[in-house]
């Protein structure tokens, strides 16, 4: 071997063989072998995620499945005659229950005496209800909101309201 290979030689085998050198590679072996590890144990979590994931979206549409059958099914067992007649019971009821509570609070608005009829066609669950207004509460807010309609007459809790001379002629009332 030539002089110059052979000091190159020994340059090498002296930083390869040198300490500092031997602790960078176990540095660098170790740091490897770290990134290794935490990347892999990473993969695995992100695994097991995507199974729980699965798992759990396949539950869920198992019962969404199940549910919308049961669902199904029941609407084919129901008769729609049936439903539509049930229907049309409930709208029917809805509506002379709105109907009369409108009516009511007209008639209590105008001073009139509530109208005490005995329906049997109504719902005997659901009770027409109204705002209880005194009667000289309606007066003093009727009175004055239109002054035309005061009149020198007291009002009776008693009787309907009474309309001052200069106005139409007053219809005639129900007694009940």
């Amino acid at each position: 071997m030539t002089p110059k290979i052979r000091s190159q030689a020994a340059k090498f085998w002296t930083v390869l063989a040198s300490s500092e050198t031997l602790d960078t590679y176990q540095k660098a072996v170790d740091l490897t072998w770290q990134i290794l590890k935490e990347g892999a144990l990473l993969v695995w979590l992100v695994l097991c995620l995507a199974l729980v994931g699965l798992d759990l979206g396949a539950e869920k549409a198992i019962a969404t499945g199940r549910s919308t059958r049961t669902w199904i099914d029941s609407i084919e067992k129901t008769d729609s005659k049936q439903l539509a007649a049930d229907t049309k019971h409930k709208l029917v009821s809805a509506s002379k229950t709105s109907v009369s509570t409108a009516i009511a609070q007209a008639r209590h608005q105008l001073g009139l005496p509530e109208k005490q009829v005995a329906d049997s066609t109504t719902d005997s669950s659901i009770e027409m209800k109204s705002a209880a207004i005194p009667d000289d509460e309606l007066s003093s807010t009727t009175a004055a909101s239109d002054p035309s309609l005061t009149s020198s007459a007291p009002v009776s809790s008693s009787s309907a309201p009474t309309t001052p001379a200069t106005s139409s002629p007053s219809i005639p009332q129900d007694e009940e």
